[in-house]
């Protein structure tokens, strides 16, 4: 039995994926301080969030994971532009 079939029999990896992360928890995540966070949200930066009540942040981990995949880099002169894109503006 594959990994992927052994948590997909058992609906793990829907719940998980649906599931939210306080800030604190998603700056242990990634490595970097509540302050960074907190900074990329008044800029507009980072994966999208939700505020619940007055001081409440959450994040979905599905969103966290879109967030992550848009910006994965293979070097560093990579601009995160994927091909399609390149593609489609070559076509204009």
């Amino acid at each position: 039995m594959g990994g992927a079939e052994f948590y997909d029999t058992h609906g793990l990896a829907d719940r998980w994926v649906s599931a939210n992360l306080t800030g604190a928890e998603r700056a242990a995540a990634v490595r970097v301080n509540l302050r960074t966070l907190q900074s990329w949200r008044s800029r507009g930066e980072g994966p999208p969030w939700t505020k619940l009540g007055r001081k409440k942040i959450l994040y979905r981990i599905s969103d966290v994971l879109v967030y992550e995949k848009e910006n994965m880099r293979r070097s560093t002169v990579d601009d995160g532009a994927n091909e399609e894109d390149e593609e489609d503006e070559l076509l204009k």
